[in-house]
């Protein structure tokens, strides 16, 4: 297993919206870092594409912070079993939309992941 990074630069237009994608193209997703740098208190959409599963969806991000998308193993009927928690998987894209972030503002997010 080798954990590798990816910083993705945030910077926002005019309105304070960004949108970036990155080509992950089949990782396990552990954690999702953001320096907030001069953004002010934004909003994140972060979905695989191209079929728009939510990995994280935050409002209103005050601060540095880090998340820990995962998903949940199945037992053999399908059902989630609870305490068993696995990094996400990503297949293919990795689209991040930012909104309310300020006017010309920037930031990143750093992914933490395991291809």
């Amino acid at each position: 297993m080798s954990l590798l990074t990816e910083s993705i630069p945030i910077e926002t237009a005019s309105d304070g919206t960004d949108l970036s994608t990155f080509r992950a193209g089949g990782i396990l997703l552990h954690a999702i870092r953001l320096e907030l740098g001069t953004l002010s208190t934004p909003d994140f959409t972060i979905t695989e594409q191209p079929n728009g599963d939510s990995i994280l969806a935050v409002a209103a991000v005050a601060a540095d912070k880090t998340w820990y998308p995962s998903v949940l193993d199945d037992d053999a009927a399908g059902a989630d079993i609870a305490g068993s928690a696995r990094p996400y998987p990503v297949y293919d894209r990795i689209q991040i939309a930012t909104a309310g972030g300020g006017a010309n503002k920037t930031g990143r997010l750093i992914l933490l992941y395991e291809r």
